[in-house]
């Protein structure tokens, strides 16, 4: 029967295609990765031809800024993703420790190859282990994970930036730029630069990076043949490994980057999971691990970045997240300080970011491009709502779905308590935390606003019954979510409100954007983006001249279909993710200014 599989698999490779398209970066470490990739597939179905096609990522470009200013996740990836939605490659190659946590819609992770070692080398020009490097001695590295660890464990280091690919790096420690360095030992092996490790360096001494030595290979959704191929080449310890790995650095995320680290072993039908959150000069370094089944991995990841959090990991992050808003140049004043950005939320729903921008100086201008309205619910809707207690599930999408639902519900029992059989699943934190308001409390909270992705958990969630599922949602909310939960449980999508054009538009800040006296434009939605397109039609401003930022990756996709160009996203949708992505943002134009 495999064997009949297999050969159905590479007849199929032959008949659908002649040739795969592999993206990747140009550098020589991406290149062999991709090389790899490629040999694995060829290995795989011997007549399927592949090609590299290489891609200039924003990341490869800016090679003078700290990672650490600029934000490194999605840095060397987001091209790469554009091309492959475009579909001028039919696969994309990447460090997985490059590739964001939450990745674009319509994107999947196909395939991981075996992984390298993943742990750290020291490599220095006097051939120093790291217990002999002096205090003044420096030590480069650009990432803050090995920024916080080596600080902790010698807080008189002098620690350096540095960018560029491994021979870059390399010539720069013997031109004299710094005493040693920290790189990743998969890294150097690749490339056959082993030779160059002085030492390498304990998990316990400096924990890997989340990831680190794997390799991720990205596919379409919708590819339903290159799918069934990279299921032939994925390892799945591996993916067992990283995806527990990337769980537990996504439950800690928050949009600005941190000094962590994660790594896992195997046991036979267990791994054990370590991790650790730091300071950025290394002085509270709090660390943990845990322990059960393989296939759990990503419930244990989660777990264990709670148990760091409870343990002053909080108060870390806090920590962290304060220069932001403090973040000042040479003139003392912060980088937003008395500039004026512009929101197109709903009236009054922008309270929570202008507090966040207010902090730091700046003004949020509101434009709001859409108004919520209630829609008339009929008989029959009433009685669905009041007979909630008949499905197994019920799914909140939205803030705006919460409420309009339990103010119904309420009207129609009494009180806000639903039958305590029903499990409640609530999309982002916001979401969440409407709900704990009105005295529910989700049983399921998902960190994605991409509803592929939502699905695919709950899938794995309701572990092949077919629930009951009742889902309050907007009138204009993509039919993604419902086609997608369709296919395994009994969805029931009830329309509470509409998504329309203002009836009023702010016409002083929409002179903001005609006379370009602001900073970034935010959009929430793809239907803010399209209305707000509407209006500025018919004032001669060129879509594409205009400064915009998006809360998500579905927005995203809206507003480049529309021709805006975001100059960035939040990586998770919430005031403060975009806050600190605008910092990011504002502080990479200023260095490179």
């Amino acid at each position: 029967m495999t064997v009949r599989k297999t050969d159905e698999i590479a007849s199929s490779a032959r008949r659908v295609m002649e040739k795969i398209k592999i993206g990747t970066r140009g550098s020589n470490l991406a290149l062999f990765q991709a090389e790899l990739a490629k040999k694995a597939l060829q290995s795989a179905f011997p007549d399927l031809l592949a090609e590299l096609v290489v891609i200039t990522t924003k990341g490869d470009k800016i090679q003078d800024v700290a990672l650490s200013k600029i934000g490194d996740k999605g840095l060397f990836t987001k091209e790469l993703d554009m091309a492959l939605l475009r579909k001028e490659i039919d696969v994309a190659v990447h460090s997985l420790k490059d590739m964001p946590t939450t990745l674009p819609e319509g994107i999947t992770l196909g395939a991981v190859l075996e992984r390298e070692d993943p742990r750290d080398a020291l490599l220095s020009r006097d051939k120093k282990n790291l217990n002999q490097l002096g205090e003044n001695e420096r030590i480069a590295t650009s990432s803050l994970r090995r920024k916080a660890g080596l600080l902790h464990l010698n807080p008189g280091f002098r620690i350096v930036d540095i960018r560029g690919n491994v021979n870059t790096r390399i010539k720069k420690m013997e031109s004299g730029y710094c005493d040693a360095m920290v790189m990743a030992v998969a890294g150097l092996k690749r490339v056959n630069m082993e030779h160059y490790i002085t030492e390498i360096i304990p998990p316990a001494t400096l924990m890997p990076a989340v990831s680190q030595g794997a390799i991720g290979i990205e596919i379409r959704m919708d590819d339903a043949h290159m799918e069934r191929l990279m299921q032939k080449i994925n390892h799945q310890p591996t993916r067992l490994s990283v995806s527990a790995e990337r769980a537990f650095l996504k439950r800690l995320e928050g949009g600005c980057q941190i000094p962590s680290g994660c790594y896992t072993q195997m046991k036979k039908g267990s791994m054990v999971i370590y991790g650790f959150i730091a300071a950025t000069d290394g002085s509270r370094y709090i660390k943990d691990q845990i322990e059960g089944p393989a296939e759990k991995g990503e419930e244990l990841g989660k777990e264990l970045a709670d148990i760091l959090l409870e343990k002053g990991g909080r108060e870390v992050l806090r920590q962290i997240r304060e220069p932001f808003t403090q973040h000042s140049g040479n003139n003392g004043n912060t980088l937003i300080q008395d500039k004026v950005f512009i929101s197109t939320r709903p009236a009054g729903k922008s309270e929570e970011l202008a507090d966040y921008f207010a902090s730091a100086g700046a003004r949020v201008a509101e434009l709001p491009m859409i108004e919520i309205r209630p829609l008339k619910i009929t008989r029959e809707e009433r009685k669905i709502i009041k007979e909630a207690g008949s499905f197994n599930w019920l799914i909140f999408s939205s803030v705006n779905g919460v409420e309009y639902f339990m103010e119904i519900y309420k009207a129609e029992k009494g009180s806000f308590s639903l039958p305590p059989h029903i499990k409640i699943a609530a999309i982002g934190k916001k979401t969440a935390g409407r709900l704990k308001e009105y005295g529910v409390n989700p049983g399921y909270v998902s960190d994605t606003s991409n509803s592929r992705s939502f699905s695919r958990e709950l899938r794995s969630l309701f572990a092949g019954r077919r629930p009951g599922v009742l889902w309050p949602t907007g009138e204009l909310s993509p039919g993604v979510l419902e086609k997608n939960l369709s296919s395994f449980c009994d969805i029931k999508r009830l329309n509470l409100y509409r998504t329309s054009m203002p009836s009023n538009t702010n016409e002083s800040c929409l002179q903001l954007v005609k006379e370009d006296k602001y900073e970034i434009i935010f959009f929430f939605s793809p239907s803010a983006a399209r209305n707000f397109c509407s209006v500025i039609d018919g004032l001669q401003i060129q879509r594409e001249s205009l400064r915009v930022a998006c809360i998500g990756p579905e927005t995203e996709k809206a507003c480049l279909e529309l021709g805006l160009k975001p100059l960035y996203t939040a990586s998770s949708p919430c005031a403060e993710s975009l806050y600190e992505a605008t910092l990011n943002y504002m502080a990479s134009e200023n260095d490179n200014n």
